[in-house]
Order: structure tokens, then C-alpha cells, then sequence
């Protein structure tokens, strides 16, 4: 009784205690030790009782320590004895993030998204993504897979997105985006900033379609209409300017690559999009998004 009242009270470690005196078993204790912030101790109950509930409190013990990689080993033994669990490999992720270790994360989001491609486990490594530095074109195609996984839905990252889009003369794809979120309420166009962000984009993307005829068959042409198309959502005819624009050896082939494979995969040819995403060299600033999208396209068939 005493121990219930301690827990109630939230003083887990007088309610350790009062176990103890009565014989409670490590299985019983390590929680307590846990949640008291008493991690060695926590520790040395679990591994004495053993089994995979005991493993996540060692291994989330060893992270509320700073020891990731000790917390990384743990979750690594614990997913290949015991199977992938979604929650286990997202505590893993996290360790693997906060430890610096960018190829064992890339590789444990990507099975947890095997194991469950929903919007929220997305949304987790989404945001993660974005807190990393990367180019403003990377973070376009960033936001373009959080609007194709159901996650820009705050007003402040639709104006980033358009701000971003605009600058990087893609006002098109900017005017699309805020068009649909003025109409899905998820923005107010009556917001000073939003309303000069849809006016500067309606009137770029008009100039833009307005030249699009206009456009020479070179590689900078050719990506200038690919992008006019992407914007326009005619992802068809993006994909095909796009991809002619690479074989002109247009400045940009990386990004033409991006937006081809984004336009291919929209329009539905998902082996297409793949090939295109996998074309975007080691070393380019968009690897790491093309990657993510790769993954995407191969939870759509």
C-alpha cells in the first residue's frame, strides 16, 4: 500500500524501496529505478530479469545518459532477436540521429517505413530531415514529398515553401501549392505575408507560361518549360522536358533529375521515377532527398 502510494504520488524511488523491503523481484523494480532517474540502477535490475521489456529500459536508460551507442547496440540486438517493432525502430533512429550516425538512420527509417509507410512515422522523418542544413532546392523537393505524405499543413511552412519556390523561379509549382491551401482553409490569403506571396507568385507563373513558347530546345530551355510544366501540374510533359534537358547537359541536371522523377512518379510511372532519383550522383545536394523519395515511390507499387 505504501509503495501504490508513492507511485501515485510520483515518488518512484520511495515506492522502489517499499518493494524491496517486501521482496519484489528485478522485473518489478527496474521500472521503478527507471522512471526515479535511478539509471545504474535501472540497468543492473533489467539485465538481471532479462527479456525485451527489460532491453528498451536499458537501452532508453543508456540514452537518458548520453550513451547512444551503448542505446544503439541495445535496440540493434533487441530488433534482430526479437524482430523490427515500429516503436523500437524509431527509438533506434533517434539514437542513431542524436549519435551522428547518418548511414544507420537513413537505414532504420527506411524499415520503419516498410513496416509502416502512415503519415506519421513520414512526418517523423520529415522534420528531422528538415532541421538538417541543406540547399534551398533540396528543401523544395523536401516539402514536395511532405505535401505527397499529407504533411504541409502549417501556415508558416507554406510560405516558406512558396518563398522558396519563387526564389528559385519556380513560381508555378508556388502558385499551385498556395491555390490549394487557400482553398483547403489551411491558410488565410487575407494574412499580409500570404497575400503578397500569392500575388508575386501569380504574377511570376503568368510571365513564365506567358514564355513558355518562347523557349529555346537547349539544356537551360528545356529545364525552364519542364519546370513551367511541373508548376502546372502537366507532370507528362515536366517529366519529358525535364528528361530532354539532362541529355542537353543542362547546368542544373541534378535538380532536373529531381523534378523529372517527382513529375514521373505523379503521373504514375514509378519504375521511371526510381530510375531518375537513383541517376543523382554521391555527393549532390539533393542524394539524400532523392533517396527519400526512392523510398516513397516504392510504397506506391
Amino acid at each position: 500500500m505504501a509503495a501504490y502510494v508513492h507511485s501515485r504520488a510520483g515518488n518512484f524511488a520511495a515506492a522502489a524501496q517499499e518493494l524491496e523491503k517486501v521482496g519484489a523481484g528485478p522485473r518489478t523494480l527496474a521500472p521503478y529505478y527507471y522512471r526515479a532517474g535511478n539509471l545504474d540502477k535501472a540497468i543492473e535490475l533489467a539485465k538481471r530479469a532479462g527479456g525485451p521489456d527489460m532491453q528498451v529500459i536499458i537501452a532508453q536508460s543508456y540514452m537518458r545518459q548520453g550513451k547512444t551507442k551503448d542505446a544503439i547496440a541495445v535496440y540493434q540486438e533487441l530488433i534482430r532477436t526479437s524482430g523490427p517493432r515500429v516503436a523500437w525502430l524509431q527509438n533506434l533512429a533517434s539514437a542513431q540521429y542524436k549519435d551522428g550516425d547518418k548511414a544507420g538512420y537513413m537505414n532504420t527509417v527506411r524499415q520503419i517505413i516498410r513496416v509502416d509507410p502512415s503519415p506519421a512515422n513520414w512526418r517523423t522523418l520529415l522534420l528531422n530531415m528538415r532541421g538538417q542544413n541543406m540547399s534551398n532546392e533540396a528543401k523544395l523537393a523536401l516539402y514536395q514529398l511532405m505535401i505527397d505524405t499529407g504533411n504541409l499543413t502549417r501556415p508558416e511552412d507554406f510560405q516558406d515553401f512558396a518563398k522558396l519556390a519563387i526564389l528559385d523561379n519556380q513560381p508555378g509549382a508556388a502558385r499551385s501549392v498556395l491555390n490549394k491551401a487557400v482553398a483547403a482553409k489551411a491558410i488565410d490569403p487575407n494574412d499580409p505575408m500570404t497575400a503578397r506571396l500569392i500575388l508575386a507568385a501569380n504574377q511570376r507563373a503568368a510571365a513564365a507560361d506567358a514564355e513558355l513558347a518562347k523557349l529555346p530546345r537547349t539544356g537551360e530551355g528545356l529545364y525552364k518549360a519542364g519546370v513551367v510544366h511541373f508548376g502546372a501540374e502537366r507532370y507528362p510533359a515536366a517529366a519529358t522536358s525535364l528528361t530532354q534537358s539532362v541529355a542537353a547537359r543542362a547546368p542544373n541536371a541534378d535538380q532536373a533529375r529531381m523534378l523529372a522523377g517527382i513529375s514521373l512518379l505523379r503521373g504514375g510511372n514509378v519504375a521511371g521515377a526510381r530510375q531518375q532519383f537513383a541517376a543523382i550522383p554521391e555527393g549532390s545536394p539533393f542524394k539524400d532527398i532523392a533517396e527519400i523519395w526512392s523510398l516513397y515511390a516504392s510504397t506506391r507499387g
